[in-house]
């Protein structure tokens, strides 16, 4: 069952400050997210984290930034301008407007069930003006995989770095 708002324990704690600093020491927008994106996946023993962008009308998901753990491939072209229809946890998560956390038997959507393997995602909203505008996924985390105050704490850096680097950008341009 989820965890919200407890309070960030140790291991947390220092994926958070792994996390910023690594942010904060980032010379581009996307080092900047693929090294919170790390941490993320490598706090949560996860398969991949990404983060999806929703169309203006809230159809179709674009995935703009990707980690992927060892040994696992993109899977950017596929779920970029996938309908989010297609997605039933995303569009809960959307309707919902709170992380959802899902556990299903087998290795995945496409691969033999299996009832002693667990696949496990976390959907998290990335809100706007309280209007969620994408996600950030965790996919088949293996640790803390029911618990999201990480991500809550991380997510507001990550939603400010494209302002620090938009406003680094246009300082450069006058």
């Amino acid at each position: 069952e989820e965890k919200a708002d407890i309070p960030l324990t140790k291991d947390a704690q220092d994926a958070f400050l792994s996390c910023v600093t690594s942010m904060l020491t980032s010379d581009s927008l996307e080092a900047s997210v693929d090294n919170a994106l790390r941490y993320i996946g490598k706090y949560y023993m996860a398969n991949r984290v990404y983060i999806l962008s929703l169309s203006d009308d809230s159809q179709k998901v674009t995935m703009l930034y990707e980690w992927t753990g060892s040994g696992k491939y993109s899977i950017r072209q596929v779920m970029s301008g996938m309908e989010i229809k297609k997605i039933p946890l995303l569009m809960r998560c959307m309707e919902e407007g709170k992380p959802l956390f899902m556990k299903s038997a087998g290795d995945g959507f496409w691969q033999k069930r299996d009832r002693n393997v667990y696949w496990r995602f976390i959907a998290y909203p990335l809100k706007q003006e309280e209007e969620v505008k994408g996600f950030l996924c965790v996919e088949n985390a293996q640790n803390h995989y029911t618990d999201s105050s990480l991500l809550s704490m991380v997510i507001p850096y990550i939603a400010n770095e494209y302002k620090r680097f938009h406003l680094h950008t246009e300082k450069q341009e006058n």
